[in-house]
């Protein structure tokens, strides 16, 4: 005997509907989503870029009575509200006439469920009328009571266990471990679809402040050239590593390109071991082989050269139209395993940084935009076109650094 057959009437990885099967699919629930967390970050018109995370509006429940003289007497809407890694933490009913309402009388009529988690999503407590019957919760996924598990589109979550409970379709290149979650820091980072770990991101601002301390020793002058490479945006952030003055003219090796990021590890091997990379970077070290990648679209046909790297397309920094960006950057950080990369909204350049500026700088696994169709991976050498590195004691490295990203 069918005790419930629920449908889902998805828009992409968003649901919208929930429908019953044992009555002619009638509407048990209506859902409105808005920008989830990467959409509030800055990138344009996200509405499941971060998978919909955080970005669920209202619901509206039909307490499950379709039929009858008046079906909509006892249907209900509830607004999400969430902490700052999109985990769902209260619902509140939508109802007229409590604009001055404050208190325990508000909270006792509108807060319909509050939630509470472990870092890694187990339900620590909960209340409310509705509590249970929300099925959106930690990370704002679907999440079915019977088994515990959430689901993210193409994986399914267990809390109790904090890891996944099937591999990672990536295979290796989502790292060794196949089924961990987040890469084990629940608490900063959230995962898109089962497939992508994305880091809180921080302002550019920050960025500068903390790349600033890690590079003690240059004079204002030098300061102020890396300042205005950094606010290029995604290219400046990628530029700054390798210290490349992009307000001096100079412009990043885009030589050494390949379509495979293994391929593009195994040139850093190769580099390193012929010694190809000459003179010291901009604090004065031996310079070092770095990959970095750019994303782009292109319609034009791309054939690689003779020695199998490949040249980026004459179109590959043509903007498409307004609602497109015209590239993306990112550097290989190899003491974290992840990319360096920025937001599509980007500063104009100025001679004071502006705090509200809304560009942010993200470290995570960088994600795939649809705004391109093509990415490419490339190696270079870091300079110092910034000028004479700070005077500080250094010493060619003993073993070699895993820069290569694989």
């Amino acid at each position: 005997m069918i005790v419930a057959d629920t449908k889902y009437v998805w828009a992409g990885w968003l649901v919208l509907l929930e429908l019953d099967g044992t009555d002619s699919d009638a509407v048990l629930r209506k859902y409105t989503w808005g920008l989830d967390v990467a959409g509030q970050n800055g990138q344009i018109n996200s509405l499941e870029s971060a998978g919909g995370i955080g970005g669920l509006l209202a619901v509206y429940d039909t307490n499950g009575t379709t039929t009858g003289q008046n079906p909509t007497e006892d249907d209900k809407t509830y607004v999400y509200l969430y902490d700052a890694n999109g985990n769902v933490g209260q619902l509140v009913a939508w109802v007229d006439g409590y604009e001055g309402a404050t208190g325990s009388q508000w909270h006792g009529d509108r807060m319909v469920a509050t939630y509470e988690y472990t870092p890694y999503g187990t339900l620590r407590a909960s209340a409310g009328d509705y509590a249970d019957d929300n099925p959106f919760r930690f990370s704002t996924k679907y999440w079915d009571d019977e088994t515990g598990l959430g689901y993210w589109g193409y994986r399914y979550y267990s809390p109790t266990l904090g890891r996944w409970i099937s591999r990672d379709p990536m295979d290796e290149a989502g790292g060794l471990n196949l089924q961990s979650f987040v890469r084990n820091d629940a608490a900063s980072r959230y995962d898109v679809l089962g497939l992508l770990s994305i880091a809180t991101p921080i302002t550019c601002e920050e960025y500068w402040r903390r790349w600033k301390a890690a590079n003690p020793g240059f004079t204002e002058r030098q300061y102020e050239a890396m300042l205005k490479t950094l606010k290029h945006g995604c290219i400046g952030i990628v530029a700054l590593h390798f210290g490349v003055n992009l307000e001096g003219g100079e412009r990043l090796d885009l030589s050494r390109c390949y379509r495979e990021l293994g391929r593009a590890a195994d040139r850093v091997e190769e580099i390193w071991r012929e010694c190809e990379c000459q003179g010291r970077d901009q604090n004065g070290d031996p310079s070092t082989p770095w990959v970095f990648g750019v994303s782009f679209w292109t319609n034009r046909t791309m054939r690689p050269r003779a020695d199998g790297t490949w040249p980026l397309p004459s179109d590959w920094d043509e903007p498409r139209d307004d609602d497109f960006v015209n590239f993306d950057f990112a550097w290989f950080d190899a003491e974290t395993g992840r990319w360096v990369h920025a937001n599509h909204c980007h500063p104009d350049l100025a001679d004071e940084y502006d705090e509200n500026d809304p560009m942010k700088v993200y470290t995570d696994d960088w994600p795939h935009y649809s705004d391109f169709n093509t990415r490419l991976w490339c190696v270079a050498c870091k300079r110092h076109d910034f000028g004479r590195p700070p005077r500080r004691p250094t010493s060619r490295p003993t073993s070699q650094p895993t820069s290569g990203g694989r």
